[in-house]
């Protein structure tokens, strides 16, 4: 099943970009050394799409909102970081990094963008917690494991049943990992970005998808990913 060629297949809440016999698709714990090893991506989805768009609720992480602030605005919010890369082709990202730590918790943030997306904006932001093999790529945030959580009121460390008042039924789940879709298509307008690339018989129709990923283990919310494509593509 397929969306379009350019809609940021390298989230993993694009549900409608990875086909249910996808080779790259992995268990659990393959996703979990994935995220733990380079933070992410780890190409793993399934299930249908909601019509719609992720609610700004549930994007906006301390101050930050997915598919709308860029890294320079992760800047403000979380403090200096440099930018570094992983993965090649449909897995490869730009992204910064933060470890946020007090004497009981360690949450390692990483904010990450597709380098095809315009303006440098993020698509992806993934919380995972404890301790990360990529922490030497990370700074230390300013932002308090405490306030690390969506407007919403998500975080890790939550539980299942928590998470689920917020979030209600997932679009999909695999074993631990509950996986929640939204693609919203429209025609475009001349003058639009992708309007002329997109143009087909007479029509020009973009798709913009978002989601959460959501990672438990034992109940409890181990990591997470909240993703917004920039724009709407073919």
């Amino acid at each position: 099943m397929k969306c379009g060629m350019n809609i940021f297949i390298n989230l993993l809440v694009i549900y409608c970009l990875i086909s249910a016999t996808d080779t790259r698709a992995a268990d659990s714990s393959r996703c979990d050394d994935i995220i733990h090893q380079v933070g992410g991506p780890c190409l793993f989805g399934e299930g249908r799409s909601a019509a719609g768009f992720l609610a700004k609720q549930h994007r906006d992480v301390a101050g930050f909102l997915v598919g709308r602030d860029s890294f320079k605005v992760a800047e403000k919010v979380f403090g200096r970081a440099t930018v570094w890369s992983s993965g090649i082709a449909f897995e490869a990202e730009h992204k910064v990094c933060y470890i946020s730590k007090n004497n009981n918790t360690k949450v390692a943030v990483v904010i990450s963008s597709d380098a095809d997306i315009p303006g440098g904006i993020a698509d992806t932001v993934r919380l995972i917690q404890g301790d990360v093999g990529f922490s030497g790529h990370c700074t230390d945030s300013a932002v308090p494991p405490d306030k690390l959580r969506t407007t919403s009121g998500i975080r890790v460390g939550m539980t299942l049943t928590a998470f689920q008042s917020i979030m209600g039924e997932p679009s999909a789940a695999k074993g631990d990992l509950l996986f929640y879709g939204f693609c919203h298509t429209k025609e475009l307008k001349p003058g639009e970005r992708q309007y002329l690339q997109c143009l087909d018989a007479g029509k020009s129709i973009g798709t913009r998808c978002s989601g959460i990923t959501a990672r438990f283990l034992d109940g409890l919310l181990q990591w997470l990913e909240i993703g917004a494509a920039a724009d709407y593509e073919c």
